[in-house]
């Protein structure tokens, strides 16, 4: 790539972090379901992966605590993480219904 190819991918980078960051800000307050869903797929399948990752990451985690106190608050994470992973689940399968009803 010359010197302009790589500014353009840097700038696009940039404009998708500002975005990211946006999309974050949504999750520091209560988020209603149709604000959730109103996100996008491509959005929250990208939450999706990120969550599955953090999922995946947290179960090895579990695995290799010995520690008591440590195992409850990798447990209760876990549980959280699962919960936001079915609301993201929820809210992908009813835009993909709502997609076809529109159709």
């Amino acid at each position: 790539m010359n010197k302009y190819e790589r500014n353009a991918v840097e700038v696009s980078l940039d404009s998708f972090i500002d975005s990211i960051i946006d999309i974050r800000s949504y999750f520091e307050k209560p988020i209603s379901f149709d604000t959730l869903s109103g996100l996008g797929d491509w959005t929250l399948n990208l939450i999706k992966t990120h969550l599955e990752y953090d999922i995946d990451g947290m179960t090895e985690s579990l695995e290799d605590s010995e520690d008591k106190e440590e195992l409850e608050y990798f447990t209760e994470l876990l549980s959280w993480q699962h919960d936001a992973l079915n609301l993201i689940n929820k809210a992908i399968k009813y835009n993909k219904s709502d997609k076809k009803q529109t159709n």
